[in-house]
């Protein structure tokens, strides 16, 4: 019989068991070692699992948010930058000194240029964004990929699927999933 633990015990537990995992050693050999059942092992793995995997997601989005804050600093900057640069500025004065024959008046004029702005930021605007969609896998290439990927998951299925079900138990699988092909990326074998 397992002998229950209280909390406290589960997670220094968890922490030798990991600990061992690591290590190569197998649940049956953890068990023994710490004396535990090993279906206690198994379900201290799952938990450590998790919590590994949390710590390694929530790491990962700390870096993406990171990396996309900086991306948006740059943006930011490139636009302020071509905005400047792109902004009406007043050309060499030109001082016509006219006399005016009768009153003696100077008059001035002054020329005012337009600026289209300077590329170089616009390219970097460009490459900010190609870069955020990247990283948000928001590309054609990553959204291709994680469709093979979805697709080769169906038809590993179908597949194991279609080697567990007799000939006539597979038919009317094969069917539903026929006349809902269009909604399916699998191929039926």
């Amino acid at each position: 019989m397992a002998k229950v633990r209280n909390p406290i015990q589960a997670q220094r537990d968890r922490v030798e068991v990991a600990k061992l995992y690591l290590q190569g050693y197998t649940q049956l050999q953890i068990a023994d070692k710490l004396e535990i059942d090993q279906s206690t092992v198994c379900r201290d793995l799952q938990v450590v699992k998790r919590q590994w995997q949390q710590q390694a997601l929530g790491h990962a989005n700390e870096l993406i948010q990171a990396e996309l804050e900086r991306l948006r600093l740059i943006e930011q900057q490139a636009w302020e930058a071509w905005n400047h640069s792109r902004q009406n500025t007043i050309g060499a004065t030109v001082h016509e000194q006219l006399q005016e024959a009768l009153g003696g008046n100077v008059a001035t004029r002054s020329r005012t240029d337009s600026k289209v702005g300077e590329n170089s930021y616009l390219e970097t605007i460009l490459r900010v964004i190609q870069q955020r969609v990247k990283i948000l896998g928001l590309d054609a290439n990553n959204q291709m990929k994680a469709d093979n990927i979805v697709r080769e998951q169906i038809n590993d299925f179908l597949r194991k699927l279609r080697c567990c079900l007799s000939d006539a138990e597979w038919e009317p699988v094969k069917n539903f999933i026929l006349a809902n092909a269009e909604n399916s990326p699998a191929r039926i074998a």
